[in-house]
């Protein structure tokens, strides 16, 4: 997918940078796009945003290897302010989504329980 930003440890950091400049505007629309929809509680196929945001961390991790500055220009470090904040909120959605999905399976299996117990799914009656 981001083929352009392959092996960067031949180069310096300034590609590092613009590798980063390249990555992280697509973070952040994958994230705001999610939580857009974990807000919205549609039901959703989650698969997509997962492999976006595998993607996109391979490719962060590659460049973090190279890039070894400390200097690194006020344009990304206002990028990832967005995107820490971008990742909270979607933690937070991710969070209620698991303990809403857990609160249901949880009443499920407490129906299908009290079901079997008072003979509806036996066999003999």
């Amino acid at each position: 997918m981001l083929t352009t930003l392959k092996d960067f440890s031949s180069r310096n950091d300034s590609e590092g940078w613009a590798a980063l400049r390249l990555i992280l505007p697509k973070l952040e629309t994958t994230l705001g796009q999610e939580n857009e929809i974990l807000e919205s509680r549609e039901i959703s196929d989650h698969e997509p945003f997962i492999t976006r945001k595998n993607v996109l961390l391979r490719e962060l991790m590659t460049v973090q290897r190279r890039a070894h500055s400390n200097t690194m220009p006020d344009e990304l470090r206002e990028m990832l302010a967005r995107i820490r904040i971008l990742v909270t909120k979607n933690h937070k959605l991710l969070e209620a989504q698991l303990a809403a999905m857990a609160e249901i399976t949880d009443i499920l299996t407490g129906a299908a329980l009290a079901e079997d117990q008072d003979g509806t799914y036996t066999r003999h009656r």
